[in-house]
């Protein structure tokens, strides 16, 4: 038996790596595989820093604090470059196909875990964000290990000390999950009761506490403010709950969201957790004068993080599905539907409705408080990618509940839910795009590529990329004056001058341009 069980992880982690491997090579086409972009940049600069003996500094407590530490200690082992980081992740993703599988067949049955893990081994999303340089692969990894830590029911102290520390690295990882930990994990301290649950709770409340302490600690030192969470919540907090948040939710990396972070500044506020504070106040002052605005945005936000489709942030990633067959196959959209979560989604549903009595409150609250969290942020394709292991082991429990029904002929039971699966399905392919849709993440794509190369001093090639966004938009102010900034950077000041008068022609009030031009008339 035990034999057989191995197999079967073994079999899964296997197909699952070997997917992972042949969409990482394919992926070397892609330009972001050695040019990080956006976020992928910022954790990749943090690391890097890290690794040259700058300390953590204030910016490390920007972001997640988890990631960027992970990053650092594999370029310390590797040296600063992505490809070992890349290849950790995709073995870590395939850890999590196991853990997935894991929890099925612990929860349900045998079938349910080898369905669960299959569909998380041919994710394309998850696949995808497992390729680059950001925080998802181990979200998902530390919320399926909690789950399953969880669902085990093991005494020990050992065992508390592993929920609770998978708790706080989870945290650490996305702060946005910290709702839900706290909201579950008190759940299962009081629903088991007694004396004993009480222990075995103050145990996993002590492991999950004290990494936590021991990063705010660190923030104090740095930064003089007493806080594990990311100074940057308040920010991404107002980008979403705001009386333009339509807008600002869609905002493209550049001199906009540059706007926006100034607003702190102009008020007075000088350190970057006073600006968390400043955005965080903004937000509850417009929800508290526009209740009724505000509701309409989260409604919003909830389509569209259960849109069938991967609702593109900073990333599209079918965009990315041009370097990769894989993506091809496994991410794709018809209309208004998205494979694969057009649907997962549905049969999530139906299995969490049709095994409704073997979920545990943990994994139940996962799929409802989780998004509610998120949705209070910003909702896009990627944030819900780490909740995908735990819809799967869902969904399988629903294709199982249909095979069942088909198996004994009951009828009645499997017209109502296939109708019931196709009613969901159709009902998440909303048919009119959203506003970040219809960005051109070509273009993007192509000018934060030039901007990574512009940090890392190769304006030449820089310059081609900016040319390339050019082509596809030439009312791209940000490219235009980068590429002012790359042909500066060449010696070329009078074309430069060039770059940076046109956009002055489209928006005289371009700070960037305005200071550039007059540096550049002020040269001998």
């Amino acid at each position: 038996m035990r034999r057989s069980i191995f197999r079967a992880g073994l079999f899964i982690f296997l197909l699952a790596l070997a997917i992972r491997a042949i969409f990482l090579f394919q992926h070397r086409a892609n330009p972001t595989f050695e040019l990080p972009i956006v976020d992928a940049l910022t954790y990749h600069q943090l690391a890097a820093d890290l690794v040259a003996g700058h300390g953590f500094g204030d910016k490390f407590f920007w972001q997640s604090f988890f990631h960027p530490l992970f990053l650092g200690g594999v370029y310390r082992v590797f040296g600063v470059a992505a490809l070992p980081a890349r290849l950790l992740q995709i073995l870590l993703g395939a850890g999590t196909c196991v853990l997935a599988w894991g929890l099925g067949r612990r929860l349900v049955s045998e079938r349910v875990g080898l369905l669960a893990g299959l569909m998380v081994a041919f994710y394309g999303p998850l696949i995808a964000q497992e390729g680059e340089l950001l925080p998802t692969t181990w979200e998902a990894f530390w919320l399926t290990a909690w789950l399953l830590l969880l669902a085990s029911r093991r005494a020990g102290s050992f065992h508390d000390v592993l929920v609770g520390l998978a708790a706080a690295l989870l945290v650490l990882t996305r702060a946005v999950f910290l709702p839900f930990v706290l909201v579950a994990g008190i759940w299962e301290i009081w629903k088991r009761g007694g004396q004993h649950a009480w222990r075995r709770g103050m145990l996993q409340g002590v492991a999950f506490v004290l990494p936590l302490l021991v990063v705010a600690a660190l923030s104090y030192r740095e930064t003089g403010h007493f806080s594990a969470l990311p100074g940057s919540g308040g920010f991404n907090f107002y980008l979403g709950n705001n009386p333009r948040s339509a807008v600002t939710e869609s905002m493209r990396p550049g001199d906009d969201a540059m706007r926006i972070y100034r607003m702190a500044a102009e008020a007075g506020v000088a350190d970057r957790r006073g600006t968390s504070g400043y955005f965080y106040k903004e937000s509850v002052r417009y929800i508290r004068e526009q209740p009724i605005h505000f509701l309409k945005g989260l409604a919003r936000k909830t389509a569209q993080l259960f849109s069938s489709r991967e609702i593109p942030r900073n990333l599209d990633v079918y965009l990315y599905r041009r370097w990769s067959s894989v993506l091809r196959v496994l991410v794709w959209k018809c209309g208004g539907f998205g494979f694969p979560f057009g649907l997962l989604g549905p049969l999530a549903l139906l299995g969490l409705i049709a095994e409704r009595k073997r979920w545990p409150a943990p994994l139940v609250m996962c799929v409802v408080v989780g998004p509610v969290t998120i949705v209070f942020f910003i909702a896009a394709g990627r944030y819900r990618v780490p909740m995908i292991p735990v819809f799967a082991v869902l969904a399988a429990a629903g294709m199982t509940s249909l095979l069942d029904a088909g198996r004994r002929r009951d009828l009645k039971t499997l017209a109502v839910s296939l109708l019931a699966v196709i009613a969901v399905g159709v009902g998440i392919c909303f048919p009119r795009e959203f506003a970040v849709e219809r960005t051109d993440f070509e273009a993007e794509l192509d000018y934060c590529a030039a901007g990574t190369l512009l940090e890392f001093g190769r304006p030449e090639e820089a310059a081609e990329r900016l040319r390339a966004a050019l082509q596809r938009r030439p009312d791209y102010l940000e490219a235009r004056f980068n590429y002012g900034v790359a042909l500066a950077q060449r010696g070329r000041v009078d074309k430069a001058v060039e770059q940076w008068r046109e956009v002055l022609r489209l928006d005289p009030d371009d700070p960037d341009a305005l200071r550039a031009l007059e540096e550049a008339m002020s040269l001998p």
